[in-house]
């Protein structure tokens, strides 16, 4: 459903699309009580996407077959018949490359106004620019679409939906008051789980062209739009996720050996951050792995940092906060294998646990060392059913569920799983955590990250707690493993959550190096990499201690 440039008659007039703008008398139309507001998407078939907050009456609807009034779904195929208010939006800390990705698709918007505006009062005009796009309209560059048709520029409506909280509270320092009513009425509430139904899923095909013509350059333009799922809260993420602080990003930093190894691998792969998408779920199958980036094209000297196993942090929460807190030109994934998640988790496991549970001083141990006495602790701990948390699709569970303390739930080790298919290859993505404390309430905030845009069939959180009655049985293959997850023998000494295949065949388990984990002194390397700060705390702490 797109808005596609090229070259034939005008099918609807300018003044009967977007009548709901400026009304015949050539004045605003005015915000009714009955306006409402919508966070809308559109996209020009690549990763640039503009955002709009467009506000507008429910009854402004032109098509007889299915008028608003009755009850059917926001119709974003009539966005330009419906829009009465309209502001371009950036999210708060949006990266300079983003916006100027961005703009070419808002330089086609601005041409499709222009004309529309052509012949209004110039004050009018003034005010739908200022308004729509924080300029003047002499200062803004209309499209320029040649007569080829491969030149074409496409534009799509991706998608209409609620405000977030979030997005309220950066909207209102930003927009006139007289806004402020509409935008209220049309904000998610994470306590409310139904949605109406006249905001729920739904998908139109009606086409509409409208003519551009000027100064030589000739444009028809044919909108098809798109109203895809209004972020229901049973299944998508309905909040921004919790932004990773610049401690919790430093604790995540790699040693430079690890990083060094890791970028001779990705180095022929390191793509700019402006193409990057953070939102791909399930990239390293479950098993974790780092990103590596440079700050600047073509560097030797890049950092890392760990997403997915054995943290709680997955790749879009740490890529947006690298993107945030070091701006760095180029990344690339760098994934463990299934081999390395198991030893990571497990060497986790021994630095956290094993001075506690074991008695045993991990301080200089090396890799392997701390594999065995991880393996140990495990054996030492069961899971607990009353603990175990469920979510899928076909459920369409509320996320509430995952909120909720969970009665007689003594969790020390807590992981959050997702799960889906698609083409034939199961995808997981698996994230881990301690809970040290016994009457700590089971933290599944992080389940949010997952349950986005229906990429995962089911989720999951589980909880392991120590086996402290001697009479109770250690945790052993059967408690954990389904037969058709058997991957083989040694299967048995890996942390439960990584007892699953990723596709259709059984996973391979490749002979790899492990991370290093001693350096001499006290503390081992792990240990210290998660004391180093990021690049800008360095340099400020640098620039107060140079003398």
């Amino acid at each position: 459903m797109k808005t596609v440039a090229c070259a034939c008659p005008s099918e609807t007039s300018f003044g009967e699309v977007l009548a709901a703008l400026v009304a015949p008398n050539g004045e605003r139309t005015p915000l009714t009580d009955d306006c409402i507001a919508r966070m809308v998407s559109i996209g020009a078939g690549g990763e640039p996407v503009l955002h709009l907050v467009v506000l507008g009456r429910v009854g402004d609807y032109f098509s007889q077959t299915c008028p608003l009034e009755a009850g059917c779904p926001l119709d974003v195929d009539g966005l330009f018949e419906w829009w009465r208010r309209m502001c371009v939006y950036h999210p708060e800390n949006e990266p300079y490359a983003s916006v100027k990705a961005a703009k070419g698709i808002e330089r086609a918007l601005a041409g499709v106004l222009a004309k529309h505006l052509e012949g209004e009062d110039s004050s009018t005009v003034e005010g739908v620019w200022l308004e729509a796009f924080n300029t003047k309209p002499s200062e803004q560059q209309a499209v320029d679409i040649e007569h080829d048709a491969a030149d074409a520029k496409e534009l799509e409506v991706l998608c209409a939906r609620l405000l977030t909280p979030a997005e309220r509270k950066h909207l209102l320092p930003q927009v006139p008051a007289s806004w402020m009513l509409a935008i209220d009425r049309s904000v998610f509430s994470e306590e409310s789980i139904d949605v109406p139904e006249k905001i729920q899923p739904w998908w139109r095909t009606t086409k509409w062209r409208v003519g551009l013509v000027g100064g030589g350059v000739v444009a028809i333009t044919t909108l098809a739009c798109v109203l895809s799922t209004t972020l229901r809260a049973d299944t998508e993420l309905v909040v921004p996720d919790d932004n990773l602080s610049e401690v919790e990003l430093s604790s995540l930093q790699t040693s430079l050996d690890v990083c060094s190894r890791a970028f001779k691998e990705t180095a022929q792969r390191m793509q700019p951050v402006e193409n990057t998408n953070w939102a791909v779920l399930g990239v390293c199958d479950g098993y974790g792995g780092r990103l590596v980036c440079a700050d600047r094209e073509h560097s030797q000297d890049p950092f890392c940092h760990s997403f997915g196993l054995p943290t709680k942090f997955d790749l879009a929460d740490v890529g947006k906060a690298i993107e945030r807190y070091r701006a760095p030109h180029t990344c690339a994934i760098h994934c463990n294998t299934l081999e390395e998640g198991v030893s990571l988790v497990q060497q986790r496991t021994a630095l956290e646990l094993a001075p506690t549970i074991l008695g045993a001083n991990v301080t200089n141990l090396g890799p392997d060392e701390l594999e065995e006495l991880g393996n140990q602790i495990w054996q030492k701990f069961k899971q607990g059913p009353e603990c175990l948390q469920t979510c899928s699709h076909n459920d369409e569970c509320p996320m509430a569920r995952f909120r909720e303390p969970i009665v007689d739930c003594n969790c020390t080790m807590s992981t959050t799983e997702c799960t889906g298919q698609r083409d034939n290859l199961v995808r997981q993505v698996v994230l881990f955590d301690f809970k040290p404390q016994a009457e700590t309430a089971l933290d599944t905030e992080v389940l949010k990250t997952f349950v986005r845009r229906h990429a995962f069939d089911e989720c999951s959180v589980k909880c392991w707690a120590s086996v402290e009655n001697e009479d109770v049985d250690y945790i052993d293959e059967e408690d954990y493993i389904d037969e058709e997850d058997y991957v083989d023998e040694s299967t048995s000494e890996r942390p439960p959550m990584l007892n699953t295949t990723t596709s259709e065949s059984p996973a391979t388990i490749k002979s790899t190096t492990m991370e290093p984990l001693i350096l001499d002194g006290d503390l081992s390397e792990v240990e210290l990499s998660s004391l180093q700060t990021s690049l800008d705390v360095c340099k400020r702490a640098f620039k107060a201690t140079a003398e």
